[in-house]
C-alpha cells in the first residue's frame, strides 16, 4: 500500500521516481516502459514504487498530480492575487491575460523540465488516461476557463462565444509550439540554444500576438 502523499512528498526518491517516469513514460509510452527501468533511472531501489505509488498506475497517477500542482502555481504566480476577471477592468484583463501567457511561454521555452513535461502530455493528448483526465479537471479546464474570462474581459466578448474559446486555444497552441517546435525554432532563428536573451525575444513576440488578437476581437 502506498504512503500518504503528505508522509512522502518531500522524499527525494519519491520526486526523483515521478521525474524519471514523466520523461519514460513521454519518450516510450506507459505500457512499454517497466517499474525496474523507472527505479534504475531515478537511482532508486524498484520497491519504492510499490512503497511510494502501490505500483506503475499509481505513479502515472502521480505524475498528473505533480503535474497540476506545478501548472497551479504558475498560474498562482501570474496571477499575482489579483481579482476575477469579471471585476477588472479592460486593461486590467489584458494586463494580466498577458502576464500568464509571458510566464507560461518563458517555462515551456526554457525550463529543462518541460521537455519531459511536454512528451508525457502529448502521449496523454494522442491517448488519454486516467492521468490526462486529473490533469484536465485539475489544470487545463480551470487554466483555460481563467484564460477565456480574461480574454472576453478585455476584448468586450461573451467568454462563452465560440471565438473567444477558439482564439484562446489558438494562442495557447502557438505558445507550446515554442516547446514541441524547438528544433525548428533554433534552426529558423538561427539560435544554438535557447537562452535568457532568446527567451525573452519569444515571450515579447508572444505578448505582441495576444495583445494583437485582443484588439482584433475587441467590441466598443
Amino acid at each position: 500500500m502506498p504512503r500518504s502523499a503528505s508522509t512522502s512528498r518531500s522524499d527525494p526518491s519519491r520526486t526523483a521516481l515521478i521525474a524519471a517516469a514523466l520523461d519514460l513514460f513521454g519518450r516510450h509510452g506507459f505500457d512499454a516502459v517497466s517499474t525496474r527501468t523507472i527505479a534504475a533511472a531515478a537511482n532508486a531501489n524498484i520497491a519504492a514504487i510499490a512503497y511510494h505509488f502501490g505500483g506503475k498506475e499509481g505513479l502515472r497517477e502521480a505524475c498528473a498530480a505533480h503535474l497540476v500542482a506545478l501548472f497551479s502555481g504558475l498560474v498562482e504566480r501570474a496571477q499575482g492575487g489579483k481579482a476575477d476577471p469579471v471585476s477588472l477592468s479592460q486593461p486590467e484583463a489584458e494586463a494580466q491575460l498577458l502576464d500568464m501567457f509571458s510566464t507560461f511561454a518563458g517555462f515551456l521555452a526554457a525550463r529543462p523540465e518541460a521537455e519531459a513535461i511536454a512528451r508525457f502530455m502529448v502521449r496523454e493528448h494522442l491517448d488519454p488516461s486516467s492521468a490526462f483526465e486529473a490533469v484536465y479537471a485539475g489544470s487545463i479546464h480551470p487554466l483555460h476557463e481563467r484564460l477565456t474570462g480574461l480574454f472576453a474581459r478585455a476584448s468586450g466578448r461573451d467568454p462563452f462565444e465560440d471565438a473567444v474559446r477558439l482564439a484562446i486555444l489558438s494562442l495557447v497552441g502557438s505558445v507550446v509550439y515554442f516547446r514541441l517546435g524547438r528544433p525548428v525554432v533554433l534552426r529558423r532563428l538561427g539560435w544554438a540554444d535557447l537562452r535568457e536573451p532568446e527567451t525573452a525575444a519569444i515571450i515579447a513576440t508572444v505578448r505582441a500576438h495576444v495583445a494583437a488578437i485582443v484588439a482584433l476581437h475587441r467590441k466598443g
